[in-house]
């Protein structure tokens, strides 16, 4: 059977909240010149302390260990101990206990502090890049019915009008306009493309962008 000892009081200085598999740092504090073998620990459940409840691993000397074992002869020398609490979240306990060091005994002194261990944001939504790509593709198939409505007054419009504006385009040709050259050279002709004709292409292009807008706007608006 275990003992806790009254030959030592101390206190340990914990934070209140840290997160799952990052880690943290424990400060032990007590007046005494004697070595003590050190044991700090989280628990899984409030109240248990048993080896099973362990939920969290101490850093020693560049490894991560089992915190159920002690430290040996390590304070007064060191007081500051890193710790990260495994596969744990929720409210719960961090406890640390001290032994004289070198008597092997099952007395020691023991303290806890409340602790809350949360989860990363990662592992808090593993699915928030498929969430967010689920409602892309959801807005895209909202209403399938106007995209259709709109494509197919589009797909009217072109090949009503296109045709009609190449027939149009065909026969508005600019005339030609035949030039006098000198005696020595034979006559050439050079077409020159009138205001007129520049501005009878300008409004039929303007018509047939007018006409698919208005159509468009009247599609979406009987959805």
């Amino acid at each position: 059977m275990t003992e806790y000892a009254s030959a030592i009081e101390f206190s340990i200085l914990s934070p209140q909240e840290v997160t799952q598999g990052e880690e943290f740092d424990v400060t032990i504090i007590a007046q005494t010149a004697e070595l003590y073998d050190v044991k700090i620990f989280v628990t899984n459940e409030i109240g248990q302390y048993g080896r099973a409840n362990i939920a969290s691993e101490i850093y020693s000397e560049g490894v991560w260990e089992d915190p159920w074992n002690y430290l040996i002869g390590v304070f007064p020398q060191n007081y500051i101990f890193k710790n990260r609490v495994l596969e744990f979240s929720g409210q719960t306990e961090i406890c640390a206990r001290l032994r004289i060091s070198g008597q092997n005994s099952t007395t020691y002194a023991h303290e806890c502090n409340s602790i809350n261990v949360i989860l990363s944001g990662n592992q808090n939504n593993p699915n928030n890049n498929e969430e967010e790509e689920g409602e892309e593709t959801e807005d895209d198939d909202e209403n399938p019915t106007q995209n259709n409505v709109v494509n197919n007054s589009v797909n009217s419009i072109n090949s009503n009008l296109v045709p009609n504006l190449i027939e149009i385009s065909n026969n508005q040709k600019p005339t030609k306009i035949t030039l006098a050259s000198s005696s020595k050279k034979q006559s050439e002709e050079s077409v020159e493309l009138t205001k007129s004709y520049k501005t009878r292409i300008g409004v039929i292009y303007f018509f047939v962008g007018l006409c698919v807008l208005i159509v468009v706007l009247m599609a979406l608006r009987k959805l």
